[in-house]
């Protein structure tokens, strides 16, 4: 199947696009980033240093620590979503509000509800086979901007629209989305267990860069390539 000339240039137009809202909106970025993203990783980490000890019966610290997971995962679900309505605005000109007026916009609680069926889709699929998995993640990776921005009204309503707008474009949604939002995971825990291991500031510091540099670009990345396809959706036909 041959990929048109437009198609394959499209990485790097989107890429260029990434780039550009960091640049124009770098404080905004960053803000969202130290709120969203190191806000709830210090805090959980802290927690844990006070509540997690030798003497805690193994079944609450798996459920200290699931309670992490989630709330470093909802973390990076609102800094997603709250990218998106920066690019948003960015897209048409606008200049975006602050980080408390985006907050306001956010639809959270469909956000983390979207986020928490798509990772057990994700589960589900690669238990069975990891292509399934990847599969899932690539139709409906780009639910949360159906949400924020997208027009969606519901999160079975962002589900089709995401599979909508994926439709046609499934090999490019998968090179620049899905593939990156795999490694991004595996990098992420790399970075957590050298900053575990580090005994000096520096490994730390390095650490943490590294996991915000590629959430960060990750989800830039992301929401541009949702609001590109979405552009070029046709209208959906009348109902009948």
């Amino acid at each position: 199947m041959s990929v048109e000339p437009r198609e394959r240039a499209r990485p790097l137009v989107v890429l260029a696009r990434a780039a550009d809202i960091a640049r124009r909106h770098r404080t905004r970025v960053a803000v969202g980033a130290l709120a969203c993203l190191v806000a709830p990783a210090v805090g959980s980490a802290l927690l844990a240093e006070l509540i997690l000890g030798d003497d805690l019966p193994a079944i609450l610290t798996a459920l200290v620590g699931l309670a992490m997971t989630v709330v470093s995962a909802g973390g990076v679900v609102v800094f997603v979503g709250y990218l998106d309505l920066v690019a948003h605005h960015h897209r048409h000109g606008r200049e975006p509000g602050s980080l408390g007026e985006l907050a306001r916009q956010l639809p959270v609680r469909r956000l983390l509800a979207a986020d928490v069926l798509l990772v057990a889709m994700f589960a589900v699929g690669s238990a069975l086979l990891l292509v399934p998995g990847l599969i899932v993640l690539t139709w409906y990776g780009l639910v949360g901007s159906m949400i924020v921005t997208g027009g969606a009204t519901s999160v079975r309503d962002g589900f089709a629209l995401s599979k909508r707008i994926v439709r046609g474009h499934f090999l490019l949604v998968f090179s620049m989305v899905t593939v990156p939002l795999v490694l991004e995971h595996d990098i992420v825990l790399f970075a957590e267990h050298a900053i575990e291991d580090s005994s000096d500031m520096t490994g730390i510091v390095v650490g943490i860069v590294i996991i915000l540099l590629v959430n960060v670009t990750v989800a830039l990345v992301e929401v541009v390539l949702a609001e590109d396809l979405r552009r070029e959706l046709p209208p959906a036909p009348a109902p009948a």
